[in-house]
């Protein structure tokens, strides 16, 4: 038999149960960063903030700025906040349209679409760089989607590696 102790009588199993839970539950959340004051924060945006704070501090007002996958709100919200004036375009530029969904392999089937659209952004993107701009790629990981720029761009212009930045997926671009 069992008895309750300290006059209390013995919890039901449901009331058991939930107890065990919020124990866990509270184990887990004090194993995690945000628990502890520290906002987890995706690598991706570590990544796109730094992208930014390098744009703020070498881009001109005017220059053209091309942002590919996920990465447009992130760096179009910190340039506000940095009251940068800037060119942003998307590509794809359906894109901008809905930045935060992304599916590469439906864009891939319309090849042609995206190889008509890739051309025309580079003219374009030439055409700035002869007037004095300095362009700029901040790249995504669906390269086979950004490979329909990056083609046309290579053949019609260069990387310059002293502003370009590697480790934050920014590419410098010149005529």
């Amino acid at each position: 038999m069992i008895r309750p102790t300290k006059g209390y009588p013995p919890r039901s199993p449901p009331e058991r149960v939930y107890h065990a839970a919020r124990r866990s539950v509270t184990a887990m959340l004090s194993l995690s960063p945000g628990w502890r004051g520290q906002p987890y924060i995706a690598e991706e945006t570590v990544k796109d903030l730094g992208a930014v704070q390098y744009l703020a501090a070498h881009a001109s007002p005017g220059d053209p700025i091309v942002v590919m996958g996920y990465r447009r709100s992130v760096t179009a919200y910190y340039l506000d906040r940095a009251r940068r004036p800037y060119t942003l375009r998307s590509f794809p530029a359906e894109l901008a349209e809905h930045p935060g969904w992304f599916s590469a392999s439906r864009l891939l089937r319309d090849r042609e679409r995206l190889a008509q659209e890739g051309e025309a952004l580079a003219r374009e993107l030439v055409t700035a760089a002869r007037q004095g701009r300095t362009v700029w790629v901040l790249a995504s990981p669906f390269s086979e989607v950004d490979d329909y720029l990056h083609r046309p761009l290579r053949r019609l212009m260069v990387v310059d590696g002293q502003c370009s930045r590697r480790d934050l997926s920014i590419l410098c671009l010149r005529p």
